[in-house]
């Protein structure tokens, strides 16, 4: 991911896609420390992508005068996991929709 090409995004998607790289490297934590992860660049790969979408954040709330983490405080509310993995029924209380539909398409 370049650093030009989140210039382009609005702030609500860069949040959106911060807290989704970061849910992703916690799970590639947890799963490297299983010794289940292949590559174990990706670890590196995340955290940079998480610095350039902060450092874009932040370069944009100083050019409102915003406070630090404005911006991320602002639209974190908006953002659920079950969205970002594209499970269909994301919302308050349907965090079984997912599994549902998997089981549904297993069968």
């Amino acid at each position: 991911m370049k650093a030009a090409e989140l210039q382009g995004l609005g702030d609500a998607e860069l949040v959106h896609m911060a807290l989704d790289l970061e849910h992703k490297l916690v799970e590639a934590r947890f799963a490297h420390s299983l010794n289940k992860l292949e590559n174990t660049a990706k670890l590196a790969v995340f955290r940079k992508d998480i610095a350039r979408i902060r450092t874009e954040l932040r370069t944009r709330e100083l050019a409102q005068s915003l406070g630090q983490d404005a911006i991320f405080r602002a639209h974190r509310g908006s953002w659920t996991r079950a969205a970002a993995q594209g499970i269909s029924g994301a919302g308050k209380g349907q965090f079984l929709a997912g599994l549902v539909d998997k089981i549904d398409a297993a069968e």
